[in-house]
């Protein structure tokens, strides 16, 4: 019995052109993820075209999560494909954008290797489709580390610009769970005043090797500039970072593309807002499979009027930008489904696509799904995912809203027993965030005098529990 061949050689007996692209995916999982799912995500749309080719049909539109339904409508791949391939499409998404999916680089690598393992699954099923006889017995060889040495090797000794780029994106997502793990620290320490010193630091590198390849490669200038821009270098320098953009989109490059349409859409010190050239670029973008740029162009065409063209294009791109994976552009399309807004108003979907939304970790999202969690009858409510998303919005992104939630939550019993002493704690915290916010101080003051009336009871009964006596005492303080 002859020995399996290995999964690079079925992709080889397969489709021998995207042989690079497979080697290249599966090599750089452990150091680069990120560009492991993005090599990825190019292959399945050149996969797309190959399948239909070879099957004598054609795919015109450009959009990756179209051209698979394309091929699942007109039957030349099963429902079963069709899912593994959104998987792999929705992963590529997220290798695209870790730092708006709020990725830890080891969740990253983990993505990367199920991404790969899938790619291979998809090739052997596709074995028979696309060549007619049945698939080779093959066997998954494991990731190695050995291409971050290479990588590393090149860009320092041979001063190689595509490996000087692998090494900054590496160092860049590296920076960024530092840095998670920085506020982490901060608020574990109740401090208000979070240093970034090795997050920085990284950043720094990052922009270092950025800057190297920059003249060399598109992608780097592109790069290069978001450094700029955010300072990892040191000062913020916005109008070069900018311009740097503009030239790596004016090269069509896809990410710079998204981002120079919205520097275009918003406006910054560097760039005036000109709506009919963010069209522009959005619209190339949105049309490499840009999700980013697909909700941007329905943010676009949202705030152009409510004429009910505008709104159904609206509708149309955050629709786009939703099934793509993009969070904003979920979390867009449920409130245009619970409004109406260019579609007819669809309050369940809405909600399925919010709870898509808060599993990316959308703060919104979360912060809404929680509310709507505790608040209603008809959600089948997980109460411990409430209290997770509230906890994780105050963590992240220290909103004052969820920490009421939270201490409302916590008061009435809605995550088990009731605790005061918790709920009063983040009544305070939410109070001490909320000095310039009369409106919102009213209603913390008599939420203050609620708890105490409650508290008081409480004591009237068990006068030595000591830790409500200082939940009351911090209330009469504060």
């Amino acid at each position: 019995m002859a020995n399996p061949i290995t999964d690079k050689q079925l992709v080889q007996a397969i489709v021998p052109e995207l042989q690079d692209d497979y080697r290249v995916a599966k090599s750089y999982v452990r150091d680069v993820p990120t560009q492991s799912l993005l090599h990825l995500r190019s292959l399945l749309f050149k996969l797309t075209d190959k399948i239909a080719s070879a099957l004598g049909k054609a795919i015109t539109t450009p959009n990756l999560y179209d051209r698979i339904e394309e091929l699942n409508n007109q039957r030349l791949i099963n429902v079963r494909l069709t899912r593994r391939m959104h998987k792999i499409r929705a992963d590529g998404n997220r290798g695209a954008h870790p730092e708006k999916y709020r990725l830890a680089f080891d969740d990253l690598v983990k993505i990367a290797e199920r991404s790969v393992e899938r790619c291979a699954q998809l090739l052997a099923e596709l074995y028979p489709v696309l060549l007619k006889q049945p698939v080779p017995d093959y066997q998954f060889v494991d990731f190695d580390s050995l291409a971050g040495r290479e990588i590393c090797y090149k860009a320092i000794m041979e001063n190689h610009p595509e490996s000087q780029l692998l090494v900054g994106l590496s160092l860049k997502t590296k920076a960024l769970e530092q840095r998670k793990q920085e506020f982490s620290r901060a608020e574990l320490a109740k401090e208000n005043v979070v240093e970034h010193q090795a997050s920085s630091s990284t950043l720094k590198q990052a922009g270092h090797y950025f800057e190297l390849a920059h003249t060399h490669l598109v992608a780097a200038k592109h790069e290069y500039g978001v450094a700029l821009i955010n300072g990892y270098l040191g000062e913020t320098q916005l109008s070069k970072g900018c311009e740097l953009i503009k030239q790596a989109a004016q090269s069509e490059h896809s990410e710079a593309m998204a981002l120079y349409g919205f520097f275009l859409l918003t406006g910054n010190d560097a760039v005036d807002i000109d709506l009919t050239e963010a069209q522009r670029y959005l619209s190339k973008a949105a049309e490499s499979g840009q999700p980013e740029a697909m909700a941007n162009l329905g943010v676009l065409y949202y705030q152009s009027g409510h004429a009910a063209s505008n709104l159904e294009k609206a509708f149309q791109y955050t629709e786009q930008a939703a099934q793509a994976g993009y969070p904003q552009g979920q979390y867009n399309l449920y409130l245009m489904l619970v409004n109406g807004d260019g579609c007819d108003a669809d309050a369940q979907a809405g909600e399925r696509w919010l709870a898509e939304a808060a599993e990316q970790g959308h703060f919104d999202a979360m912060l809404a799904r929680a509310q709507h969690m505790l608040s209603s009858d008809d959600l089948g409510h997980d109460k411990e995912l409430a209290e997770r998303y509230l906890r994780e919005v105050i963590r992240y992104g220290h909103s004052v809203t969820a920490m009421l939630e939270l201490s409302l939550g916590l008061a009435n019993g809605a995550f088990g027993d009731v605790d005061f002493v918790k709920a009063c704690a983040w009544l305070l915290e939410a109070e001490h965030r909320s000095q310039d916010d009369a409106s919102r101080l009213a209603s913390i003051t008599a939420l203050k005098q609620e708890y105490a009336n409650h508290i008081q009871q409480l004591l009237a009964q068990d006068q030595a529990d000591e830790q409500l006596q200082l939940a009351l005492k911090g209330l009469s303080r504060g």
